[in-house]
């Protein structure tokens, strides 16, 4: 790519395990709020699902989110050559952002980092994560979680993790997101203790945060 062209901004977003219905990202206009960016893409794993199931496939079908979360950035590196690709992560849909760029294990099953071949030309950039269960050592030793400690090195920007104190899981009130991350190359961003668990879809924090990435 001529370097005097600019690189498209590509965001791909990987939400937690609550059911979204089609569309959501739409509707919280993310890409106006989050841009300037060419082209935002969600990963909606458990779009439709109903009930208890998003919170139940997620300890068995991790392999199968990684997975899909792999295709959506070959996807994205296919039909943006050249893009840079900027990975949001929320809730467990950090963990397994991390997972993907890092490698490591969920629920004691391995994977490796995604390769580099497959991205082309263009390159994963910036990872954000917020609500992240990660900041939680008793929750990752229960989850099987085990992530290289330190900033994936496909990223060529930066890792930037926003929390805020009082963060609790809906419902279960389990405290999760509330803590710093304590993985080195990650900065941690503390945001205010009124914004909710699913609160940072529509948080003025997180969008300034991420355009400034831009």
């Amino acid at each position: 790519m001529d370097p005097a062209v600019a690189r498209p901004r590509i965001i791909v977003v990987v939400p937690g395990v609550g059911r979204k219905t089609p569309g959501w990202t739409d509707r919280l206009n993310l890409l106006a709020n989050w841009g300037p960016a060419e082209a935002l893409l969600r990963l909606d794993f458990n779009e439709g699902a109903s009930g208890l199931a998003p919170y139940c496939n997620f300890t068995y079908r991790s392999d199968a989110w990684i997975a899909s979360l792999a295709g959506h950035i070959q996807h994205v590196a296919t039909s943006y050559p050249g893009s840079n690709i900027d990975v949001v992560g929320h809730s467990s849909g950090s963990v397994i952002a991390a997972t993907l760029l890092s490698g490591g294990s969920v629920f004691g099953k391995q994977y490796d980092p995604i390769a580099p071949a497959l991205l082309g030309s263009s390159s994963c950039r910036h990872l954000v994560t917020m609500g992240n269960p990660l900041c939680r050592t008793k929750l990752s030793r229960i989850a099987g979680i085990h992530l290289d400690r330190s900033r994936p090195s496909i990223l060529t920007g930066r890792w930037v993790n926003m929390h805020n104190r009082l963060d609790r899981l809906p419902y279960l009130r389990i405290a999760v997101g509330d803590r710093p991350l304590d993985m080195e190359g990650c900065e941690d961003v503390e945001l205010s203790p009124t914004i909710r668990h699913t609160g940072y879809w529509r948080s003025k924090q997180v969008a300034e945060c991420i355009r400034s990435l831009a």
